[in-house]
């Protein structure tokens, strides 16, 4: 990732750390601080209010992910804007059942770009999953900040061209009612119109 692009991230997005067990969420908050990475970690209680806070990216270990929190999070991704497709890194342990909890997660949270890792995971795979996670999502605010200017362009453009046609209307208008014959009305009416 770029430096530009990092910083612009670093200023945009920010990950959100649900992981109940041992010190896994203070590791993990504490690796990507150190790569400049804003992390905050959340308890199952927290979660609902923290990701209305709209993370870049969301990191959660299977210990975590309990009916309630699954439904919270299946219920963000549910909400989120059209632009959106938040990032999921979930972290399973060797012994966890992988495919049972990939597919599950697939069916529950339909609207979300799911990473797995297997721990333990080494630091710097960890660290450089998010940040390409973060410039994803990076990616998608630029493309949702594309569109809307695009959107007011296209708006502005639409208001323009309604005043002009209703200024050409008037002149017709005007000019009508003074032609005496339609060659008249036609020489007038270009005369005006090339004015305009």
């Amino acid at each position: 990732m770029s430096a530009s692009a990092q910083n612009s991230v670093g200023m945009l997005d920010w990950v959100l750390i649900l992981a109940p067990y041992r010190k896994d969420a203070s590791y993990m908050a504490s690796l990507l601080s150190e790569h400049s990475i804003r992390a905050q970690a959340v308890t199952a209680i927290e979660l609902a209010d923290r990701i209305a806070e709209f993370p870049g990216v969301l990191v959660v270990t299977h210990e975590a992910l309990n009916p309630d929190a699954i439904k919270i999070i299946a219920k963000f991704l549910q909400d989120q804007p059209n632009w959106s497709e938040i990032p999921i890194v979930i972290l399973l342990d060797r012994a966890a059942p992988q495919s049972r909890i990939q597919s599950a997660l697939a069916g529950s949270w339909p609207r979300s770009r799911q990473t797995f890792y297997q721990r333990p995971v080494a630091a710097l795979e960890l660290v450089s999953g998010i940040q390409s996670a973060l410039l994803t999502r990076f990616r998608q605010r630029e493309v949702r900040d594309y569109l809307e200017r695009e959107t007011e362009l296209r708006l502005e453009l639409n208001h323009r061209v309604k005043n002009i046609l209703a200024s050409v209307t008037s002149i017709f208008q005007m000019t009508r009612r003074g032609a005496g014959s339609v060659g008249g009305l036609a020489a007038v009416l270009a005369g005006r119109l090339t004015a305009l």
